[in-house]
């Protein structure tokens, strides 16, 4: 990461320094996109490839890793969390990147993640897990109902139901 508290890669360019200082992105025009994602990543290479994921799908996107502290970003509309085994210290890392970012929908990759985490993980707040390895046109879709999720939808719920029927 080299320093850098936040990137962002949106269009056709990406900057080292993507914030103003009162927290709104640079160069960012919310109506040339679907909206801001907010992409926590414990490593700079899978920050990026999940930038050009959202690239892919008209996302604007600001890479921050947790647990540093994070830099105040206006504007964002959904958080996209990749991680592990989404076990206490990683729950953790989510409830507090959702309190620092106004509790934004969440999508979370996870590696092979289980009822019960997916469970746990929905408690929490998160809108919805998705294991790795995921498929692009998977994690664009879930963006968008993820957004959904901060009018009101609970679609983690209904998502689990759908792929773990009887777990509640």
């Amino acid at each position: 990461w080299s320093g850098a508290e936040a990137w962002l890669r949106g269009g056709t360019s990406s900057q080292r320094d993507p914030l103003r200082a009162d927290g709104s992105c640079k160069d960012v025009d919310p109506r040339a996109s679907h909206g801001l994602a907010v992409v926590a990543a414990g490593d700079r290479a899978s920050a990026e490839s999940l930038a050009l994921v959202c690239d892919r799908g008209g996302w604007a996107s600001v890479g921050v890793r947790p647990p540093r502290q994070l830099p105040v970003i206006r504007g964002a509309t959904v958080l996209i969390y990749d991680g592990g085994q989404l076990d206490g210290p990683e729950l953790a890392a989510i409830t507090g990147l959702r309190a620092t970012y106004g509790n934004l929908p969440v999508v979370a990759l996870a590696d092979f993640p289980t009822v019960d985490r997916v469970i746990a993980a929905d408690r929490i707040g998160v809108t919805r897990v998705l294991g790795k390895p995921y498929e692009i046109d998977d994690l664009l879709r879930a963006l968008d109902p993820a957004v959904c999720k901060a009018e009101g939808q609970n679609l983690a719920e209904k998502g689990l139901r759908q792929n773990h029927p009887g777990a509640e």
